[in-house]
């Protein structure tokens, strides 16, 4: 496993907290969320989009990941990620990835970080 991995499972390890696509799909589906409370600080969610997994998140991690264009929805307190792969372990996606790599900057870019010698 590589240093990113180990970072972005420690992301994982505490920012994410369960699955819920049943829970976020059935509500959906039955009008109590709506897309409109979708947000991404891109374009919003394109067209042709598909979600394949719902996530509830701390509000650190549905900040980060809008602000790397992922689809997020907050609604009843709660924020959801809308995940857009599936068949591997949620720390090896990418933009997870990328989010650890901002979360663990390397010791020479930040002195300040656990670990790091000056």
């Amino acid at each position: 496993m590589t240093k990113n991995q180990t970072d972005a499972r420690q992301v994982v390890n505490y920012e994410l907290y369960a699955n819920q696509t049943l829970l976020v799909n059935d509500l959906l589906k039955h009008g109590l969320i709506s897309w409109d409370k979708a947000y991404s600080s891109g374009s919003g969610i394109e067209e042709g989009t598909e979600i394949f997994e719902w996530w509830l998140v701390s509000n650190d991690l549905a900040r980060l990941l809008v602000d790397e264009e992922e689809t997020v929805i907050e609604e009843y307190g709660c924020y959801w990620w809308g995940r857009t792969t599936t068949g591997q372990a949620v720390y090896m996606d990418y933009v997870i990835e990328e989010i650890a790599a901002s979360y663990f900057p390397e010791p020479d870019t930040d002195a300040t970080r656990t670990g790091a010698r000056g």
